[in-house]
């Protein structure tokens, strides 16, 4: 009987899910984005990019939030550090033995501790680490959306920085075309109802750089917000958008996805939390014996103090493990393995087809993007200055220029449209592939 008390937990009906499936079952070593101390950034009258994601690390709330909660983990590993899996139990006893009308006084003393011998707090412990590591995996995927974040907001924080530029230019020219038109109604040239025009355009131009100057303000807020940057708005932002460019092949992006991605690596780690779980319900299904002392007084009536017996006994106590072996909890614990097998298997289906729609509309975009960049946008300032000295020299009067004008404005604001679709798209695939793939700012420029 007591061979079979001590016995190891029943054999599993099934196999369990494989192990590291799509990715090893491991944390990513994150780099070292610590930077320079927090005072010394905000003190700074412009920020990199690099600078940006430094403090997002150490001061975004929603990763201050996961790390929070990724200390909830600790308690498991507190309760994984005991020896004994219970207090000791001490019992004390006292009565009056009567006969024929002596009486003797009787007492006894017993403590007992509840034993753990076939393996539960190995178990424990590695259940407890593997829900560590699977929480702080989670805290690695909330950095991860973090910095798309932040790369995303930059973005387009840098697309409506240029916009801005070049509404600013669009100003300048209409200003230039109000002086001229007052130039030429002085000379009688043109008739007074033409400067009605050119003031109608300067105030469409004043209008749109207001437009732009408010979104970037958007901008500049909301990235403040995902950072968690003390005031409202933030210093000026250092470099210059990268190059616009065809995505990896789909290949090289999957299998950078399966390597750098903290969804997959959370998903494995998952998994191997709830086989550590399953295993420790199997333990915990084990008997746990329990180991006594005793010392105890008995007095016959009438016997005096010297005739007692002293008793000190030893004793094992151990349950039987015939019904009840944790069916329940093994049961539970062997569901939720499935399932994690199964929400890992959905996730990995779902990331490869966002990540190859992901891929594609970059690529759109681009084509999209390559029909203004080609001829249009880089010729812009010159475009601008032929017009004005087209108009200055009367060879096109005030209402075609204000025509082209509004054209130019048209193509501007679509271009913009076109970088801000583009650089939203890369953000998206960057984030869904796991890693850099176009840089920061710094290091490249645009053409």
């Amino acid at each position: 009987m007591l061979t079979l008390a001590c016995s190891g937990s029943p054999s599993r009906e099934q196999a369990l899910p494989a192990s590291g499936v799509y990715a090893p079952p491991a944390r990513l070593e994150s780099a070292d984005l610590a930077g320079a101390a927090s005072e010394q950034v905000t003190a700074r009258a412009s920020l990199s990019l690099e600078e940006l994601f430094g403090y997002a690390e150490h001061h975004a709330p929603a990763v201050l939030t996961a790390m929070a909660r990724a200390q909830l983990s600790e308690a498991d590993r507190i309760e994984a550090s005991f020896t004994f899996p219970s207090n000791p139990a001490l019992s004390l006893g006292a009565g009056v033995r009567q006969s024929q009308g002596s009486a003797g006084f009787d007492y006894e003393v017993a403590l007992s501790q509840t034993l753990e011998v076939s393996g539960q707090q190995d178990a424990r412990r590695a259940a407890a680490e593997a829900t560590r590591e699977l929480a702080h995996s989670v805290v690695d995927q909330v950095r991860w959306l973090t910095h798309v974040e932040v790369h995303r907001l930059a973005w387009l924080w840098l697309v409506l920085r240029e916009q801005r530029e070049r509404a600013q230019l669009l100003i300048d020219f209409s200003t230039s075309l109000t002086a001229i038109t007052r130039a030429q109604i002085q000379a009688g040239e043109i008739s007074p109802l033409d400067l009605l025009v050119v003031k109608a355009d300067l105030a469409m131009a004043r209008t749109h750089l207001i437009e732009v100057s408010q979104q970037e303000a958007v901008i500049k807020t909301r990235l403040a917000a995902v950072i968690g940057w003390p005031d409202a708005t933030l210093p000026e932002l250092k470099g210059a958008l990268p190059a616009p460019r065809q995505p990896l092949p789909d290949e090289e992006l999957l299998t950078q996805l399966a390597t750098h991605h903290p969804s997959v690596r959370q998903r494995e780690l998952a998994v191997e939390a709830e086989r550590a779980r399953l295993a420790l319900a199997e333990r915990e299904g084990a008997i746990k014996p329990s180991l006594g002392v005793s010392y105890s007084r008995e007095s016959s009536p009438g016997a005096s103090r010297a005739q007692a017996a002293r008793v000190g006994m030893l004793s094992v106590s151990i349950p039987l493990a015939l019904w009840r072996t944790n069916q329940e909890g093994r049961a539970q614990a062997q569901a939720s393995l499935e399932l994690a097998d199964r929400e890992r298997t959905q996730s990995m289906r779902e990331l490869q087809s966002e990540l190859q729609v992901a891929s594609a509309s970059v690529s759109a975009a681009l084509a999209i993007l390559e029909l203004y960049t080609s001829d249009i946008i880089p010729e812009l300032h010159t475009h601008f200055e032929l017009l004005e000295r087209a108009y200055e020299l009367g060879e096109v009067d005030i209402h075609q220029v204000s025509q082209t004008r509004q054209r130019l404005l048209d193509v501007m604001t679509q271009h913009t449209q076109a970088r801000v679709l583009y650089f939203e798209r890369a953000a998206t695939l960057e984030g869904l592939v796991g890693t850099e793939q176009w840089g920061t700012p710094l290091e490249h420029h645009t053409p």
